[in-house]
């Protein structure tokens, strides 16, 4: 709601932005569990969630420190809001094909 104060002219620019973070920051806690679950199983699962999960908080704790020097020797975000998105683009194409590949060694475990 505080976007709509900040953006007077685009209400509706704000509102969709203002539930596009909230989902995405819902997914972010959400997501992670279930595809470490639905890659490796149970077994273990403990283990492989807390090293997905570092991974995740290294993430960010990097990310806003990289900003912040992209911002002081470029005077803008764009190059880190690029690098982002490639990032973000590569972590969507390896995660589908991991959830392929997880589905195709458990149906090659149950057939053999």
């Amino acid at each position: 709601m505080v976007a709509l104060l900040l953006v007077p002219g685009m209400p509706v620019l704000a509102s969709v932005s203002t539930a596009l973070l909230a989902f995405g920051a819902g997914m972010g806690g959400l997501t992670l569990p279930l595809i470490a679950g639905q890659l490796f199983g149970t077994k273990d699962y403990g283990a492989i969630y807390g090293l997905v999960n570092f991974g995740f908080m290294g993430g960010c704790m990097i990310g806003p420190m990289f900003s912040s020097s992209i911002r002081t020797f470029t005077g803008n975000y764009t190059a880190a809001w690029i690098v982002y998105i490639a990032v973000f683009a590569a972590i969507a194409i390896f995660a589908v094909l991991a959830l392929k590949a997880g589905d195709a060694l458990r149906e090659n475990s149950v057939h053999a």
